[in-house]
């Protein structure tokens, strides 16, 4: 079956290995294959490690890639005057993991690169390019992690359903990421999805959801973590990291939250992520088990394609300031957050589908360490927008106010020991998500 290509002509066609004990076969190009025209000549090319091919194009040509070791980059570039795809670029990650056949026309641009610049533990297994499976890998901190992940993995993302703007999302990464539908609500298992050397799972409800329905949102969190233990238990994942949340602690009357420290949840939400970590901890087994605390992870959208994560207070804010240039905070800005930028979140993923232990089942908090109050982060993007955008942004504030009413103190011990080193700055990612904002006018509060 054909794979969609965003660039007119341009064709990817999937190709088939047969192995067995001895090695494998790989098909390339038949005379009855379809997108055969006519033998001119094969040759072979090499790409050393990290390095790059530059920009060329065949006036005649109709040229025909197959990669059978190693991974390449393929960009392709459209500058045809007539064509109904003028202007196009589009990455092609092709090789041994994602083999497949891709047709280029003549007169299109083309470069290549190296995919992976060293191969080694951190990016290869046994050989091969590390899987990785994230669950809900479409919302708001899925689709970065899976972005910057398969720079040196294959990974394969789930959602409940994908929508236009995610298959759109999607085809920027046609080879990269492999985009699946699974609803823990239906179906059993994602098992028709592979093998893969690490799970990270995301796909629990929202705050929201979990106060609206709590009892759905349980169901639904459990059936997916029995589907993770399953694959562990069927060798079909080598480890697990499992997203929780820093709310399953409740509040704590001495403000210091360490892994340490017994959960006591005061609402559905955090109730529902305890449940699922008990689950985790009773049926840890061969492979390791990660559990990640999250505080509030704040960074710059993928998408417009959020859902209910479009109400988080960075994103809305953000949103406000780039589209209206003006900012309401609901609350009166006197509560206090642990905010960590999303680029050290992706990076303590990273870290913990990498990380080997002797121990079935480790727990991890993910925070910067250090809190700000909302009304700090709220004059923080302000500014930048005034500085970006130069104009003015008024900023008003509500009169809602805010169960930490206090600073507080979220270790991050455990992590930095794994030799997670935060960067700390919301700088970067606010200016990025208000140009993200900026260049989409017509998205409404809730996109």
């Amino acid at each position: 079956m054909e794979r969609l290509s965003m660039i007119d002509g341009v064709k990817i066609h999937p190709l088939r290995q047969i192995p067995d004990e001895r090695g494998k076969i790989m098909h390339m190009l038949r005379e009855d294959s379809p997108n055969y025209q006519r033998f001119g000549e094969i040759y072979f090319s090499c790409v050393y490690p990290g390095a790059i091919k530059g920009w060329h194009l065949h006036r005649e040509m109709t040229l025909n890639y197959a990669v059978v070791v190693g991974h390449i980059k393929l960009v392709v570039y459209d500058d045809r005057e007539r064509s109904p795809t003028r202007g196009t670029l589009q990455e092609i990650f092709t090789g041994e993991s994602n083999y497949c056949l891709v047709t280029v026309p003549n007169l299109v641009w083309i470069r290549s690169r190296h995919r992976f610049p060293t191969i080694g533990r951190s990016n290869m297994a046994d050989g091969r390019p590390r899987q990785i499976l994230i669950l809900g890998g479409l919302g708001f901190f899925g689709s970065r992690l899976a972005a910057i992940l398969s720079e040196t993995a294959h990974v394969t993302v789930t959602a409940r359903s994908i929508s236009a703007e995610r298959q759109r999302w999607l085809r920027q990464h046609e080879g990269r990421i492999t985009g699946v539908t699974f609803d823990s609500a239906r179906d059993a298992s994602w098992a028709d999805a592979g093998v893969f050397d690490c799970v990270v799972n995301l796909a629990t409800p929202s705050a929201a959801e979990t106060s609206n329905h709590p009892e759905e949102s349980r169901e639904r969190s459990l059936r997916a973590i029995h589907a993770c233990l399953e694959a562990l238990a069927s060798e079909r994942s080598k480890r697990l990291v499992h997203f929780s949340t820093f709310h399953a602690y409740g509040f704590r009357q001495d403000r210091s939250y360490r892994e340490e420290a017994v959960p006591q949840p005061a609402h559905h939400y955090g109730k529902v992520h305890v449940d699922c970590e008990e689950l985790l901890q009773k049926a840890t087994g061969r492979f390791p088990v990660f559990i990640v605390r999250p505080t509030n992870m704040v960074g710059c959208p993928a998408h417009a394609d959020l859902g209910v994560q479009s109400s988080l207070i960075f994103l809305d804010l953000c949103r406000q300031a780039a589209c209206s240039g003006a900012m309401n905070l609901r609350s009166n800005g006197q509560g206090f957050r642990d905010f960590v930028p999303m680029p050290d979140a992706i990076e303590a993923t990273r870290l913990l589908s990498e990380h080997d232990t002797e121990r079935p089942l480790e727990l991890f908090n993910l925070a910067s360490g250090s809190t700000m109050r909302l009304e700090a982060l709220a004059f923080q993007i302000r500014d930048a927008a005034e500085r970006l955008f130069s104009s003015r942004v008024n900023l008003t504030f509500g009169q809602g106010t805010d169960s930490f009413v206090e600073p507080f103190k979220v270790s991050n011990d455990r992590l930095r020991a794994l030799g997670w080193k935060p960067r700390d700055s919301l700088k970067p990612e606010i200016q990025k998500a208000l140009t993200f904002f900026k260049s989409r006018p017509a998205l409404s509060p809730v996109f």
